[in-house]
């Protein structure tokens, strides 16, 4: 699946029950020129399957951790959604993300990663 030039989408929250429509079976998504996305929050944990992912040319994209959880919730939601994709994740692309300052803390949950790009 690829997602590109939708300048209306801020977060993929916005297009969750899509995600959810084909969580099992879908394995390779790419995010590309999104202008206005800000947030990966609220859709990719429902990818289950998820093998590969590309984020690219996304001028907004920023990778807040705690964004979406209530103060006080706890330790285990935190990293999301890249817990998730702990044991299907085997490849990850970062590409043309101006806003991005440090990888997300919780790639450190990507345990089938192979490729880092």
């Amino acid at each position: 699946l690829k997602i590109s030039d939708d300048s209306k989408v801020e977060s993929l929250s916005e297009i969750e029950e899509a995600f959810r429509s084909c969580s099992s079976s879908l394995q390779s998504l790419e995010i590309v020129r999104c202008n206005q996305l800000r947030s990966v929050s609220g859709g990719l944990q429902h990818l289950t399957a998820l093998e590969s992912l590309e984020l690219m040319d996304l001028r907004e994209l920023r990778f807040d951790e705690t964004e979406g959880e209530e103060e006080g919730e706890e330790e285990d939601h935190k990293g999301m959604p890249w817990r998730r994709l702990a044991q299907c994740l085997h490849s990850l692309t970062l590409c043309a993300l101006p806003k991005l300052d440090d990888l997300p803390q919780g790639i450190c949950y990507l345990t089938a990663l192979q490729f880092l790009t």
